[in-house]
């Protein structure tokens, strides 16, 4: 699991957006949130946003600022 998101942000970092997306959007799907850092759905909210859909990458966001609030709890 951790190569997988390792790769998306790899992608991401690299500018390969769409390959970014498919690659984090599968980890963010197919994982328990839990086994995978906050930041997943930071990369994928921006590459979504740079893709130019908005709607998912709030959405992204959304879930990045959840989780982040969760942890500041522990």
């Amino acid at each position: 699991l951790e190569a997988a998101w390792r790769l998306g942000q790899s992608y991401w970092e690299d500018g390969e957006l769409n390959e970014a997306f498919v690659v984090l959007n599968g980890v963010r799907q197919d994982a328990p949130a839990d086994t995978f850092p906050a930041e997943v759905h930071f990369w994928l909210g921006d590459a979504l946003e740079q893709l130019g859909n908005r709607t998912d990458a709030i959405t992204a966001y959304r879930a990045y600022l959840a989780r982040q609030d969760a942890l500041a709890g522990l």
